[in-house]
Formats: C-alpha cells, sequence, structure tokens
C-alpha cells in the first residue's frame, strides 16, 4: 500500500475498499461490487457491477511494470459493450503512473493496442449528432483527425479504482477518432444530460 492509498468501508457491505491513486473518484468493491464514490459529503454507493466477463489480457489487475521507462501499476479495468449490441463487449484497463500520479486507458481491439489519457478539449467540440464516421475533424492544437466510428456504450462491469464514477447500465455517446502516425483518441460525449 503506498501513501496516496485511502482505505474506507464499502457502504453495502462493510468491507475495506481502496483508492489506489489521489485522483480516483470511485472504487469497486470486490466483495459485493458495489460502485463506492467520493463525494463532498464523504464515500457513497453508486450502483453495482455485473460480474466481470471472461475477456483475456496480460494486464490483469493489480499488475506493475514498466513502460517507456516509467513504472505503472493496473489499477481499475472496465468493461463495456455497444448499445444495442451487446454480443461485443470490450475492455478498457486503467493503468496509473505513480512518479507523475496520472493514468492512461489501454484498450486492444483488432490486433493493436491502443493508449488514451485524458486531455482538456481545444474549444466547444462538435455536437454528437453532427459527427459521421469519415468525416473530418479539427482539434486545434490536437490536429486534424478522421471520425472512426460514431456509438453509444454501456458499462456493464468493471473492478479496481477508476478515475470517474461508472454508471452501470448508464447508456453513454462517443466518437473514436484517428489521425496521421496511428494517432487515435475517443471523445466522449457523456450521457446526454
Amino acid at each position: 500500500m503506498s501513501s496516496l492509498d485511502r482505505q474506507v468501508a464499502c457502504p453495502s457491505c462493510s468491507a475495506t475498499v481502496t483508492f489506489k491513486f489521489a485522483g480516483a473518484q470511485a472504487v469497486v468493491c470486490e466483495y459485493c461490487k458495489a460502485v463506492v464514490a467520493r463525494t463532498d459529503r464523504g464515500f457513497e454507493m453508486q450502483g453495482r457491477m455485473a460480474a466481470l466477463l471472461d475477456i483475456p489480457t496480460p494486464l490483469v489487475y493489480g499488475a506493475t511494470g514498466n513502460w517507456n521507462g516509467q513504472p505503472f501499476e493496473v489499477t481499475g479495468r472496465v468493461q463495456m459493450d455497444r448499445a444495442g449490441a451487446p454480443g461485443a463487449p470490450w475492455q478498457e484497463i486503467l493503468v496509473w503512473f505513480p512518479h507523475q500520479d496520472t493514468t492512461s486507458w489501454i484498450a486492444y481491439a483488432q490486433g493493436k493496442w491502443y493508449a488514451t489519457s485524458e486531455a482538456a478539449p481545444p474549444g466547444p467540440l462538435p455536437p454528437f449528432e453532427s459527427l459521421r464516421p469519415g468525416a473530418p475533424i479539427h482539434l486545434g492544437h490536437y490536429g486534424s483527425y478522421v471520425v472512426a466510428e460514431v456509438a453509444q456504450r454501456r458499462v456493464v462491469s468493471g473492478e479496481g479504482s477508476l478515475p470517474g464514477v461508472p454508471k452501470p447500465g448508464v447508456i453513454t455517446r462517443y466518437a473514436d477518432i484517428s489521425g496521421a502516425q496511428g494517432a487515435f483518441g475517443t471523445i466522449d460525449y457523456g450521457d446526454g444530460s
């Protein structure tokens, strides 16, 4: 356990849950699968995750290693499916870099590994409804991209400490984008509320 760990009792089953990094806003209780969120009033249950699907990955919860000379720890994972197409689930692995106290999401799809990190939008984003696959999109100092996918998803399961509060079953909107030299990104539009 590091000095950044914060342990609290799960509001659902009273088991100890650990927020593994300073920016963790939620943790999934390993015993009852409650989503325990930090709030301005303490810690509250914000739903419950389903059991994890069997999607193989070498980046298992708790694994450590080095990436580009920086130590990391796998602190969380979410599993999602496309709204209206539940037969094609995927997962994203949360990797925490303790020396910078930063995180990246790692995913494996179509034979490639993808890494994304949260970035502030360079200005107003185009409305979700206006996006179409194949259309160009310019993101200020991030450069020009092409819309690869416009879809809706829902979180079905997860584990560990997470930088946001997942809402199991809630449909959210996103657009995947691709750019020059293998650049990739996801624009999260949330649930539309």
